[in-house]
């Protein structure tokens, strides 16, 4: 499939599906999927934007959000090739990505941003005790990828991956790029 073999070449994916109530089509929510899978950042384009008369932005990017919930990190552009409208925007938007995947994420400002984020809402209890963060770094770029030390990766359920994940991307300005968390046991020092 091309698609695919576009996609795994790529560091920056746009994916345009046309603008519209419908949400994205099966073909869409499948190129979507490589997307993520792939851990490439993305922009979603809703082109032809001109056709939608009375349909406001928000409701189309609120279909496209729940057609496609795997891509939730992914901005969503109205636009239109036709009409040039907000073309401009994509450009800017892909540009702010590529600084984002080549930006240096200090270990210390990681580490604060966790532990603010575990004292708002701290891990729920599993199996007697709750998941403890010893200290985090980023490992890789593309897709972010942060590594953390904790007591045991058992301890953090789907739920608050999320939860660290979606804190990371906006404390961090990710935005448009898919964040991996790789959960490893601190061995004890001798």
């Amino acid at each position: 499939m091309r698609a695919e073999s576009a996609v795994k070449r790529s560091e920056i994916v746009l994916l345009v599906l046309e603008a519209g109530l419908n949400g994205a089509t099966a073909q869409d929510k499948k190129i979507g999927k490589m997307i993520e899978s792939s851990g490439k950042g993305c922009v979603i384009v809703a082109n032809k934007w001109d056709k939608c008369q009375g349909v406001k932005p928000k409701s189309v990017v609120e279909e496209i959000r729940s057609t496609m919930p795997f891509l939730r990190y992914a901005p969503v552009i109205c636009a239109s090739a036709k009409t040039g409208e907000n073309m401009r925007m994509i450009l800017q938007e892909t540009s702010k990505l590529k600084e984002r995947i080549d930006s240096r994420i200090p270990t210390p400002l990681l580490n604060r941003i966790l532990q603010d984020a575990v004292l708002r809402n701290p891990p729920p209890f599993q199996g007697g005790k709750p998941l403890k963060i010893y200290y985090a770094t980023k490992s890789d770029s593309m897709p972010p990828t942060f590594l953390l030390f904790v007591n045991d990766p058992k301890k953090c359920p789907r739920n608050y991956d999320l939860y660290l994940r979606n804190t990371l991307r906006s404390h961090l300005d990710l935005i448009g790029l898919p964040i991996e968390l790789k959960l490893r046991k601190r061995e004890k020092p001798r």
